[in-house]
Formats: C-alpha cells, sequence, structure tokens
C-alpha cells in the first residue's frame, strides 16, 4: 500500500514539474537599461551615464541601450565626439554594454537635421492658386468657415451653431467678462468625469478632399498644468478618424495665445471641428476666435518622391520651375503651422500671365503630438545618411549589438516614392529594416540587432485602428513581421498584451526581450511572462522620464535576488 501511494506521489509530482503550468525563474542574457535620447554636448548625459553604468555593474545589468541622436553623427562637432569616448570609457570601466540606437524611422528629429525635406508628406491634391501681381497664393476652394467662431451669438450659456457634448451652464459658460476678441469667449470646466479624447463642442465644417487646413483659436488657462494630448482642437473625419494630432504649447497663466493646427482632410468632404478636454481637468480655460483657412504651401516637401506640380486650370498646362515660376520652396521650414506660407513667384517672360488660375499639388508633413515627425522608408537619400552613420558607429565604438528605432510609425506610405513602389505599407517597412540589417551586417556580419516589436505586434499598433488604418497611415501594418529578418530580437513594451506579444513572436521564431518601465510589479509581471516564452533572452528598464531611482532594486529583481 506504502508503495502504491508512493509511486502515485511521485507521478503527481513528476507531472507538476513538467505540466505547462510550471516554468523555472530564469536570469536572462541581456539585462538592459535603456537611455532615451539626448544630445551629445549635454554634459548631464554623461554624467547620467556614469551614474546607470556604475549601478548596473553593482546590479548585475550588463548592458545599456542608448539613444543619443545618432542618426546625426556625422554632423557633431568635435567636442561631442569626446563625449561619446567618455561614454564608451565610462561603459568599459564598468563593463557594461553600449548598445547604440540607431536608424530611427517614426521618431528621427536627428535625420531631419540633414535635410527636412527627408520627412514622410501626405499629398494635396490640385489646390486653386491665382495669380494677382506676379505672385500666385492659394485660394479657399470652397470656401471654408467656423460659424460663430468669436462666439458673439447666443442664448444664456449656449452658443448658437454649435452641438454641446457637455452641459451648458455647468461645464461650459459662456464668458462676457474675459475674452480676447468682440464681447465674449468660451470658458470651460468641471471637465474631471471626461476621458482624454472626449469633445466639449463641435461644428461640422465643410471642406475639400485633399486639402490642407489650417485651425486657429486664441486660449487661456486658470490652474491647468498639462495639455493633455487633445488640447485644445481636434478634427474628425465623418467616420470618426482623427486628422491632426499636434499639441499646442500651454499658454503661460493669465494669457492669452493663439493654438495652431494644420490638418489634411484626406477623402472627407465634411470634418468636425470639435474643442477638447485637456490633460489637467482640475482648473479651467477659455477659446476665443476659432478660426479655419485652406492653407498654402507651409512646410512644403522638395525631394524626387514629394514632386510640386503647377499646372493651368484651364488646359491643363504643366509650368515648369525655374521658367515659369521661381524655384519653390519653405525658408522657415519649421515642419509646424506657426508661419506663413511662401508664395509661388512668377518669372518674367514665363507662360504664367497674372489672373491666371492654377491648380498646385505638392506634399507635406504633420507633426504628431510633441512634435514627431517620422522620415520616408523609401527615399534613398535616407539609406546614405544611415550607411554613413553606421560606419562612424562601427569606428568609433565597435559594438556588438545594435538597436532600431522603428515604434510608432505614424505616417508612412503615403509620398510619391512610396507609392510607386506598388508595395504595402508592411511591405515597405519590412523592406526598410532588412535595408538596416544589411548596413550593419555589412560593416559587422555577427552584430546582433535588437528592435522595438508594435510595428510588427498584431496584438499592438500593427493592426491600427479596428484593422483600418493608423494615425495618418492609410492601412495597417499587417503581416509586416513576415518580411523582416527572424534573427532580430523583439523589445516588447506593451505591459498589458505581453503574454500574447511574447507568444506570438515566440512562434514566428523571433527571440524577445520585455521593456519594463520603472515600475517593480509591471517588471514582475515581464518576468512571470517572459519565464513562460522558450526564446526570450532579456528584460530591459525603459523610462522615459529619467527616473532611475528603482534601477537597484529592479537589478536584484531580474538577477532573482527578490
Amino acid at each position: 500500500m506504502k508503495r502504491i501511494v508512493y509511486l502515485m506521489l511521485l507521478t503527481i509530482g513528476l507531472f507538476c514539474f513538467y505540466c505547462p503550468a510550471h516554468t523555472a525563474q530564469k536570469i536572462y542574457p541581456y539585462r538592459l537599461v535603456y537611455i532615451p535620447g539626448k544630445a551629445l554636448e549635454d554634459m548631464d548625459q554623461v554624467e547620467l551615464v556614469r551614474s546607470i553604468a556604475k549601478t548596473c555593474s553593482e546590479r548585475g545589468l550588463n548592458g545599456i541601450a542608448f539613444s543619443g541622436f545618432f542618426d546625426r553623427l556625422d554632423l557633431e562637432p568635435t567636442y561631442n565626439f569626446k563625449n561619446l569616448r567618455e561614454i564608451q570609457r565610462i561603459c568599459e570601466k564598468y563593463n557594461v554594454e553600449l548598445i547604440p540606437a540607431i536608424m530611427g524611422v517614426g521618431y528621427n528629429a536627428p535625420i531631419l537635421a540633414h535635410d527636412k525635406n527627408l520627412a514622410e508628406g501626405l499629398p494635396v491634391k490640385d489646390a486653386l492658386f491665382v495669380v494677382e501681381k506676379g505672385q500666385a497664393n492659394v485660394v479657399p476652394d470652397p470656401a471654408v468657415k467656423v460659424a460663430n467662431g468669436s462666439f458673439e451669438e447666443y442664448q444664456g450659456d449656449k452658443v448658437t451653431g454649435f452641438e454641446y457634448k457637455v452641459k451648458p451652464g455647468v461645464q461650459a459658460f459662456l464668458d462676457t467678462k474675459v475674452f480676447k476678441e468682440g464681447k465674449a469667449a468660451l470658458r470651460f470646466e468641471k471637465l474631471d468625469s471626461l476621458g482624454e479624447e472626449a469633445s466639449l463642442v463641435t461644428q461640422e465644417v465643410a471642406v475639400h478632399p485633399r486639402r490642407l487646413y489650417q485651425v486657429s483659436c486664441w486660449v487661456k488657462v486658470e490652474g491647468i498644468k498639462s495639455p493633455g494630448d487633445v488640447f485644445p482642437m481636434l478634427v474628425r473625419g465623418t467616420d470618426g478618424r482623427r486628422l491632426q494630432f499636434y499639441i499646442p504649447p500651454l499658454p503661460a497663466e493669465g494669457e492669452w495665445r493663439k493654438a495652431v493646427i494644420g490638418f489634411n482632410s484626406v477623402n472627407y468632404d465634411k470634418v468636425t471641428i470639435s474643442l477638447g478636454v485637456p490633460g489637467d481637468r482640475n482648473g479651467k480655460f477659455w477659446i476665443d476666435g476659432l478660426k479655419i483657412e485652406e492653407a498654402g504651401l507651409i512646410n512644403v516637401l522638395r525631394r524626387p518622391g514629394t514632386p510640386l506640380v503647377v499646372k493651368g486650370e484651364k488646359d491643363g498646362a504643366v509650368y515648369e520651375e525655374g521658367k515659369d515660376f521661381a524655384p519653390v520652396r519653405d525658408p522657415v521650414m519649421s515642419l509646424l503651422f506657426d508661419h506663413d506660407w511662401p508664395s509661388i513667384k512668377i518669372l518674367p517672360g514665363g507662360r504664367i500671365k497674372d489672373g491666371d488660375r492654377l491648380r498646385v499639388s505638392w506634399y507635406h508633413p504633420l507633426a504628431i503630438y510633441n512634435g514627431q515627425t517620422p522620415v520616408c522608408m523609401s527615399e534613398p537619400k535616407v539609406y546614405e545618411i544611415w550607411s554613413n552613420i553606421a560606419l562612424l558607429i562601427h569606428e568609433y565604438l565597435k559594438p556588438k549589438k545594435y538597436y532600431l528605432g522603428t515604434d510608432e510609425l505614424r505616417m508612412a506610405g503615403s509620398c510619391e516614392a512610396c507609392k510607386k513602389r506598388g508595395m504595402t505599407v508592411s511591405q515597405i517597412l519590412g523592406d526598410c529594416v532588412t535595408r538596416q540589417e544589411q548596413i550593419i551586417r555589412k560593416l559587422n556580419p555577427e552584430a546582433e540587432l535588437l528592435i522595438w516589436s508594435d510595428m510588427f505586434d498584431p496584438n499592438h499598433n500593427a493592426l491600427g485602428y479596428q484593422g483600418k488604418y493608423y494615425y495618418h497611415v492609410d492601412e495597417t501594418f499587417d503581416n509586416s513581421w513576415k518580411y523582416v529578418p527572424k534573427d532580430l530580437i523583439m523589445v516588447c513594451w506593451y505591459h498589458e498584451v505581453r503574454d500574447k506579444s511574447l507568444a506570438f513572436f515566440d512562434s514566428q521564431g523571433f527571440r524577445t526581450i520585455g521593456s519594463s518601465s520603472g515600475d517593480l510589479n509591471v517588471a514582475r509581471g515581464w518576468l512571470e511572462s517572459l519565464d513562460k516564452t522558450p526564446k526570450a533572452c532579456g528584460i530591459m528598464y525603459t523610462t522615459w522620464g529619467a527616473d532611475y531611482k528603482i534601477l537597484p532594486e529592479f537589478g536584484d529583481l531580474v538577477n532573482r535576488k527578490k
């Protein structure tokens, strides 16, 4: 009897040990820290690396993924290379591997330092320009207007011409004592019960498809510290798709500031303009002078893949730049709607005459949130720059690992350079990453490549919104994971879907790393999920707020000392 009981207990024990629910706690070979980008001339950055590298050496962390604006490295002055050498020496001293983050696509202000025209662009088609006194300027076609945008017509607290999504007299007020122009403004307060993309008041406006528009208003705040990502204006298509994501700067308390955004109407002939909810919902704010106008050649992109076409409205004659009209450039090119747009200057002796009506097509970027502007993945000059950067990095650092930046591609595949390839945006992305790997492999065949996972993850950003589009991308990145090399290490960073993401990439043959925010409970969750993932090889401490206070405890945790 005892022998039977013993055998039963042994069987149960073996089953529990080998069953899928049993996972061994691992110490992963890649135990990393991510340092987000700052310019190399920032001496605080050097000292930050010194502090983090020392902590890493003391707490069993063995690598720093470092984003130092490397995609503009060939433009850096000599003294910045000294800082890079010092960062390298610090990592060598503490026996911590330095992993450079290069070749950004979704976030790449550094590569735009070479040429802002390398930004991805949306098309404007056949906007109307009229020639007067030797210059052609945009003319609204059709005329556009926000009705009662100065809020002078109202009944009680309700302004005429707007649909209210909040309660007049409770959350929205007509203010005749505080205003910027005219005799009234709209005031909002007590918004703490609303979601971050909620609209306060809305108005539908007729527009023309594939045109560029600018929306502006005056803003004043009281007791609001954070503008949030929908402050103070939203523009949506008739199906609810957001057409702009830029965050206008928050004015100083007590002053009026003009907030300006731009949007491309894409395929819509009507849009809804809304006043949105700020991130800090505890204060109050005022809006006055809400306007819309059709915009001209502001931030016009001039590169082979974004052609400018000027033709006659009557006969369709295509006019020649340099003969019929002067070369067109935006001398400011801030990538924001914060300056006047250039006119088309008509050249003497050319075919264009005063009074002519022109139809003009061009491409423009749109900054997203705090200024994110993706680069074009189809423009050859981008790869020339990346090749030069990779060579410099190889010569100075000789890294064994590289970090590729391809996360959150919120604009892609829309310019002529992309369209003429006849590829899906997933294939364009896959080709881009494959070429990035080839650039690095040419310098170091044994190098390992880490990459953000979200644009290759059907559980994250790859399928966009309802499988239809992603921000300013008119399609999704479905199947993008099929077009990239399998030896990439996918760094997964969406904690809420980590089990699905890790399992997915494991099934596709990719190794994985979990990117954990600065929270020990989050790190524990990642470790539990990684332990169930056969091809998992690491975990990375990631913070965008330079918060490394718990890094020592994180090191102990991932080394299984806690």
